[in-house]
């Protein structure tokens, strides 16, 4: 659910964008990134490990990378079961 939502902020960002037809400061991915920052803390509400994770997300712009790092930390969870 997490990745949909990023993506479909991602989609978002590119139609603002195209509407307005001028240079923007971010990409529709960094963008996306950006905003979806705020929405991370529920996601990951209860899991161990979290700061970490929150902190690290504060200088990532691509979906890819904002999804490895949510990925280690579900796995770290896992573990720790």
């Amino acid at each position: 659910m997490m990745a949909e939502h990023l993506r479909r902020l991602v989609e978002l960002n590119a139609l603002k964008q195209k509407r307005i037809g001028e240079k923007a400061r971010y990409t529709a991915e960094e963008a996306a990134c950006i905003q979806f920052r705020t929405h991370i803390p529920y996601y990951v509400k209860g899991l161990f490990d979290k700061k970490q994770l929150l902190m690290k997300l504060a200088t990532l712009l691509t979906v890819e990378e904002i999804l490895e790092e949510v990925e280690v930390l579900v796995e770290k969870n896992r573990r720790d079961e």
